[in-house]
């Protein structure tokens, strides 16, 4: 089964700051527009794959 994991930003990111996430394999899913208390309010929502790694079972040696 896939899991996943969340990130959410509470601002635009620039350019820069969005390549970073992506190189740690985040995924951009969403971007949320808002207005709260008559102020613009915008989010940016990110997820991975968590990968889990299987443990290796070592040869017994005869």
């Amino acid at each position: 089964m896939q899991k996943w994991e969340y990130k959410t930003a509470d601002e635009l990111l620039d350019d820069k700051a969005m390549n970073e996430l992506g190189e740690e394999g985040w995924e951009l899913v969403a971007v949320g527009c808002a207005t709260v208390y008559d102020a613009p309010h915008t989010s940016m929502h990110f997820k991975r794959q968590i990968v889990e790694e299987k443990p290796t079972i070592p040869f017994a040696m005869a």
